[in-house]
């Protein structure tokens, strides 16, 4: 008979089974769960922990952020070498012809050649345009050659009896014999008047838009032939953006990876142009992020000396010299026009005060061209040229008459305006909004003073966007210069991730918290984001849907909103306390920044 087990008997533990120690209720989140090893079909909620876990490790995300960077730039280059293909072209591709990239690079040969004298002097580019240019590349079709067709995309206009005086002195070489080609040239000193030679030796003032300076610092690309020179512009306009990339990942503290920041710049408008056509707009960013960075690291002058290279655009260098003078930096703003003073003065060995003088002939003229040309205002982004798109009705590519009068009854028989582009309304218009949103900066900034030393986020980024729309014309290429002042935004984009998972939870039933608080904050920081989004994804789009960019600069609106939330959220007041900090210095409130950061990280995993 088996023996009767007792009572201990029943609740002793098997020796097959080890008991599992309970955590300490103190250090509970330390201990890292493990996975149950129950059935199998458990445990795929445990492996995909795993790979969640692996991809968000900061080493994979870096990686994963490189691959993305290199294949982008890839994606890019193969665009941008495939830009201006043109099978019917005797050499295949025709950006070097263009007027984007050939205008400078006409600029920079004619001085390398020793004409620095007369970059603005239409007669004396001809020539060197000609031989840079051979004819036959061009297509079979073309009633002009590539020299004749830059000649005529630069400003201003030849003589009309200049060919006719330039054909006349072949006459000569008319005569059948000595004798009668001794008595032609005789009777060319009653033909070759001294009025008529003047038609072909007066200078003819026009060329391209930027300053002697330009011509100084691509002086390099002016030794290079015009299809080899495009192809290097290309490749360095790339390489700028890593560049870039590397300048915004110290100047956010490594908060944002530099190969985020290059794609952030290749996704940003008007890059895709810059790299296409061969054109500055990107180097124009660079050197204003470069700039910026030596600021926050206290060196004034070093941020003045980099942003004194926009002399080469002197619309930049004047839309930007007024961010120093609204922050106080004054030995930025000193150090700045030194810098673009010198850079003057070392062209004047090469072209004089005359080209000076030409160049700023050329500039009236392309104003002027500004307000009546139709490609020009249709592909303009800045704030002047915002009204003439709509107000104007252009007829061959040039503004005939007023929208209002075109559409009208009356305007049947009314005569057409002498110069429609000059009607009052317009630049009153244009000023208007360029004066309200430069004031409404002033005010802001000085309203808000105290907090001028503040290196990234509300603050800088709206008195940048205020520098910027002060720029007196710029093309939509151009609207790269922004992606510096939205960098700064967004230099902390773990602040825009709790909103916006709030917002993607949030729905009309759960308006409220159960606390009884309101979910408005979720949505008034998602904000930023949204613009974020439709300022890249709009203008690709239409950039797709109509390739001759005759759509509404959907760019600009996005900017003016982000410009308008910073200025609101600065005048909230829910951050004015924040003003308090700013006076102890950057450092001290870049401390206090990640302080807040980390609180919101700690908050966060909690």
């Amino acid at each position: 008979m088996p023996a009767t087990p007792s009572i201990g008997s029943l609740y002793a533990v098997s020796s097959t089974r080890v008991p599992t120690p309970m955590n300490d209720p103190v250090n509970r989140q330390s201990v890292a769960p493990e996975c149950p090893r129950v059935s199998v079909h458990r445990s795929g909620g445990c492996e995909s922990a795993r790979v969640s876990r692996f991809l968000f490790q900061p080493r994979t995300r870096w990686i994963l952020s490189w691959i993305v960077a290199v294949a982008s730039a890839v994606f890019v280059a193969e665009e941008a070498w495939r830009c201006n293909d043109d099978k019917l072209r005797r050499d295949g591709n025709g950006g070097h012809a263009s007027i984007d990239f050939g205008g400078q690079w006409l600029m920079a040969r004619t001085f390398v050649v020793g004409q620095g004298r007369h970059l603005y002097r239409r007669n004396h580019l001809r020539p060197i345009a000609r031989a840079s240019y051979p004819p036959g590349s061009e297509r079979p079709d073309a009633e002009l050659s590539d020299a004749e067709s830059l000649m005529t995309w630069l400003t201003g206009t030849d003589d009309e009896q200049a060919p006719n005086a330039v054909a006349s002195f072949a006459l000569p070489l008319a005569g059948s014999s000595a004798l009668s080609e001794a008595v032609l040239l005789a009777s060319g000193k009653t033909m070759w008047t001294e009025e008529r030679l003047g038609h072909v030796t007066a200078p003819r003032i026009g060329g391209a838009l930027y300053p002697p300076v330009h011509a100084l610092l691509y002086a390099p690309l002016g030794l290079l032939p015009p299809r080899v020179a495009y192809r290097v512009m290309q490749g360095f306009v790339l390489s700028m953006v890593f560049f870039a990339g590397w300048v915004a990942q110290r100047l956010t503290e490594r908060r944002v990876w530099m190969p985020v920041a290059a794609v952030f710049v290749m996704m940003f408008p008007g890059f895709a142009g810059c790299v296409g056509l061969g054109q500055n707009g990107s180097i124009s960013m660079t050197i204003v992020l470069l700039g910026w960075w030596q600021l926050t690291r206290g060196r004034e002058v070093s941020a003045g000396i980099c942003w004194g290279l926009l002399a080469y655009k002197p619309v930049w260098a004047l839309a930007f010299l007024l961010v120093p003078l609204l922050l106080g930096r004054w030995r930025m703003a000193v150090s700045m026009a030194g810098m673009g003073l010198t850079l003057i003065v070392l062209t004047l060995p090469f072209v004089g005060w005359e080209a000076w003088r030409d160049w700023l002939q050329v500039g009236q003229a392309a104003a002027q061209e500004y307000r009546r040309q139709e490609n020009w205002i249709i592909l303009s982004r800045d704030l002047l040229c915002l009204p003439r798109r709509w107000l104007l009705a252009f007829e061959d590519q040039v503004a005939k008459d007023l929208v209002w009068r075109r559409d009208s009854v009356s305007s049947v028989t009314a005569d057409p305006l002498d110069a429609p582009w000059d009607h009052p309304l317009l630049s009153l218009l244009g000023w208007g909004l360029w004066t309200a949103v430069l004031s409404t900066t002033l005010v802001v900034v000085w309203r808000r003073w105290p907090r001028r030393g503040e290196r990234t986020e509300l603050f800088p980024s709206f008195a940048l966007m205020g520098g910027f729309f002060s720029c007196y014309h710029f093309l939509y290429y151009d609207f790269v210069v922004a992606a510096v002042p939205v960098l700064l935004l967004f230099s902390r984009p773990r602040r825009y991730l709790p909103p916006l998972r709030g917002l993607w939870r949030t729905t009309a039933a759960r308006w409220k918290r159960s606390d009884g608080s309101s979910r408005w904050a979720y949505f008034r920081n998602a904000f930023p984001p949204l613009l974020l989004f439709l300022i890249i994804v709009v203008p690709a789009v239409s950039c797709i849907r109509d390739k001759t960019f005759h759509f509404p600069p959907f760019d600009t609106f996005g900017l003016l909103a982000l410009w308008a939330w910073c200025g609101y959220q600065l005048m909230s007041k829910n951050l004015r306390q924040t003003a308090k900090f700013a006076h102890l210095g950057p450092d001290v409130g870049s401390a206090r920044e990640r302080l807040a950061d980390q609180h919101g990280t700690d908050s966060g995993l909690a």
